[in-house]
């Protein structure tokens, strides 16, 4: 699937400058319009609260001034109301959504964007971005693929093709497989082989850690930079309830996850 518009979430935190880099390389790489969309609510009276409007201003600034320099075409997208339940409408049409992990240190007054809120709604692929660090390659090095056979894998080895052919290394990491998940994990592998992408597969069983640590232990013996997983839940009337592994990887990941649902 070709990348034609990238829509990336951006507030006032200090993590906001890392997601605008990544999503800005990410559109300089794939050819995108790189949409942002700034959420935090903006008084529309310059009176009513000068100070976030300032603030609001200010990463527009940071958000063009990433844009240029990459060279992308950018759209700026304010929101003029708090209301954390339109972002994930607005995924919906665009082919990537990028999005911070929550930082746990970081008190805020209105309901959060959470991503298990975009991915497992928009019905498209969403990037989550690490708040604490800086991410100069994304899937250029090294891609890890969480393989489990399930409909949610396929759909986010799907959805990360254009990364997947691009990444010097593949590595497919399935834990715990019965027998009709190693012939998933094999016909997956013929599959990208046929995109002309090598992958080296590794079947393994999670043995006295979970699966979530066991991901991100081998994320830092690969020297991944890109983690792609399917994710898992479902919907308790407003609430999501997530599988283990996606909800382990939204909180403790250390590199980009790219997730689809």
């Amino acid at each position: 699937m070709p990348l034609r518009d990238l829509l990336v979430y951006l507030d006032p935190a200090a993590a906001t400058d890392a997601r605008i880099e990544v999503a800005a390389r990410v559109a300089r790489r794939f050819g995108c319009i790189l949409i942002g969309h700034y959420a935090d609510f903006v008084p529309p009276l310059a009176d009513v609260d000068e100070e976030a409007r300032v603030i609001a201003r200010t990463v527009e600034d940071r958000f063009m001034e990433a844009a240029q320099r990459e060279g992308v075409v950018a759209e700026w997208r304010a929101g003029d109301e708090p209301d954390p339940d339109r972002l994930p409408i607005l995924a919906r049409y665009a082919d990537l959504s990028v999005l911070g992990q929550r930082d746990p240190s970081v008190v805020v007054e209105m309901e959060p964007v959470r991503p298990e809120d975009v991915v497992l709604s928009s019905g498209h692929p969403t990037l989550v971005v690490p708040y604490a660090g800086r991410f100069e390659t994304l899937g250029e090095r090294h891609v890890l693929v969480a393989w489990n056979g399930s409909r949610e894998a396929v759909r986010a080895v799907h959805d990360a093709l254009p990364f997947l052919r691009e990444a010097r290394s593949v590595t497919v990491v399935a834990a715990d497989l019965d027998e009709d998940g190693r012939k998933s994990l094999d016909l997956m592998a013929e599959h990208l082989a046929r995109h002309e992408i090598s992958t080296d597969l590794e079947p393994t069983t999670a043995a006295d850690i979970s699966v979530g640590d066991l991901l991100l232990s081998r994320t830092a013996d690969l020297g991944s930079d890109l983690i792609v997983m399917g994710a898992y839940g479902h919907s308790r009337a407003r609430e999501w309830i997530l599988g283990g592994v996606t909800q382990h990887l939204i909180e403790h990941m250390t590199v980009p996850v790219l997730m689809s649902h």
